[in-house]
C-alpha cells in the first residue's frame, strides 16, 4: 500500500514521546470522530424532523450540524493511520480528506458569523427579521457560503497540483502551501477578523437586550395595555434564551480553536518548530475538534423546544404520523363547514396549511 510522505513537522524529536503512545492517541481520535457524528446526526434529524425548528434559526443550525457532521464523519479517516502512524491509503483519499475538512472548517466559522447576525436582527430588529431574513434568503445565504468555501479551497489546492501531506502530529492530511507563512498569517489575521465582528455583535447585542428590558418594564407602568407588555415582554424573553444559546456556542467555538490558531501563529512568526512538542500539537488540534459534539449538548441542556422534539425522537414518536392521523378529521371538519361557525372551522384549515 503507498505510503504519503510525512510533512516537515516530523523532522522534530518529540521531547513528550512517553506521554503520547499510540493507543492514547487512537482512542482520542475514535471517541472524537465517533461522538461529533453521532452527536450532529441527532441534532440534524431533530431540527429537520420538527416542524418547530424548521425556521431560518433552525436552517442556521443545521448548516452548522452538517459542517459538524463532515468533520467527524472525514476525522474517522483518521483512526486506522493513528494506530499506524502514517497514511497507509492511496494519494488521492488523502487530498480528499484534507480538502473536506478546511471546506467544513470554513463553512463551521460561516455560519458562526451568520448566526450572530441572525440573532442581531432577531433580537434588535425583530419586525424586519422575518421580511430581511426569511428562510428563502436564509437558505441562499447558506448555498453561497458552502460554494465560497468549496471554491475558496479548491483554487488554491487546484495551483498547488493537489500536494496534501499526511501531518503526523495530528494525524490528519494536509495541504502543502510553498508561502505557507504568508499564508498563515493571512489566516491568524481572518480569524481575529471574524471573532471582532462575532463578538463586536454580541456584546451590542447584548447592551441593546438590557435597554429593550428596561424600556418593556417602563411601560408597565405607563399607557401600553397590559396585552401588548405581556407579548413584548415574552417575545423578548423567548429571544433573549436563543441569544444566550448562540453566545455559549460562539464562546465555546473559539475557546476550543484558540490553541490550535495560536500554535499556527507561532508557526507563522517561524518559532522554532522543534520546542513545540508532537504532543502539545495533538492536543490542541484535536480539543478543536470536540466543538463539533459539543453543540448538540448545549441544545440538549438549554433549549426545551429541542429537547422535546429529541424525546420524541428517541423514544420513536415520531411527528408524522400523528399528523396523518388528523388529516381525516380535517378533512370531515371542511365537508362539514356548512353546519359549523368560521371560527371552529379556522383552526383545522390552518392545521391543513401548515401541514402542505
Amino acid at each position: 500500500m503507498a505510503r504519503v510522505n510525512i510533512s516537515d513537522s516530523s523532522d522534530c524529536v518529540d521531547v513528550q514521546s512517553e506521554f503520547n503512545p499510540i493507543v492514547f492517541q487512537v482512542m482520542i481520535v475514535a471517541t472524537l470522530a465517533i461522538s461529533t457524528v453521532g452527536g450532529n446526526v441527532c441534532t440534524l434529524l431533530t431540527f429537520i424532523g420538527s416542524r418547530y425548528l424548521r425556521n431560518s434559526h433552525g436552517l442556521i443550525i443545521v448548516s452548522l450540524a452538517f459542517s459538524d457532521f463532515g468533520i467527524g464523519l472525514v476525522s474517522m479517516g483518521s483512526i486506522y493511520p493513528a494506530a499506524l502512524q502514517y497514511w497507509p491509503h492511496k494519494h488521492i483519499f488523502c487530498v480528499l480528506q484534507g480538502f473536506l475538512f478546511e471546506v467544513c472548517h470554513t463553512n463551521s466559522f460561516f455560519m458562526t458569523v451568520f448566526l450572530s447576525i441572525e440573532r442581531y436582527l432577531a433580537v434588535i430588529h425583530p419586525h424586519q427579521y422575518t421580511t430581511v431574513l426569511a428562510r428563502k434568503k436564509v437558505s441562499v445565504i447558506i448555498c453561497v457560503t458552502w460554494i465560497v468555501a468549496f471554491v475558496g479551497y479548491g483554487l488554491p489546492t487546484a495551483l498547488q497540483r493537489f500536494q496534501y501531506l499526511f501531518n503526523k502530529p495530528i494525524l490528519v492530511c494536509l495541504v502543502k502551501y510553498r508561502q505557507f507563512n504568508n499564508l498563515s498569517v493571512g489566516a491568524v489575521f481572518l480569524w481575529f477578523l471574524f471573532t471582532f465582528v462575532n463578538f463586536g455583535l454580541v456584546t451590542y447585542t447584548c447592551a441593546r437586550v438590557t435597554l429593550a428590558m428596561r424600556n418593556i418594564a417602563e411601560k408597565r407602568l405607563g399607557q401600553a395595555s397590559q396585552r401588548q407588555v405581556q407579548q413584548k415582554s415574552r417575545f423578548a424573553k423567548k429571544a433573549l434564551h436563543t441569544f444566550k444559546i448562540s453566545i455559549v456556542i460562539l464562546v465555546a467555538f473559539y475557546v476550543l480553536r484558540s490553541p490550535y490558531v495560536a500554535i499556527i501563529l507561532a508557526t507563522a512568526l517561524k518559532v522554532d518548530k522543534c520546542s513545540l512538542p508532537n504532543f502539545l500539537i495533538f492536543v490542541a488540534y484535536w480539543v478543536a475538534m470536540i466543538n463539533g459534539c459539543f453543540n448538540f449538548f448545549v441544545y440538549v441542556v438549554m433549549n426545551l423546544n429541542f429537547r422535546r422534539e429529541f424525546k420524541r425522537l428517541v423514544m420513536r414518536q415520531e411527528i408524522l404520523p400523528p399528523r396523518e392521523t388528523k388529516t381525516p378529521t380535517a378533512t370531515n371538519e371542511k365537508s362539514d363547514s356548512n353546519r359549523q361557525s368560521p371560527a371552529t372551522i379556522q383552526p383545522s384549515s390552518s392545521n391543513s396549511s401548515q401541514r402542505q
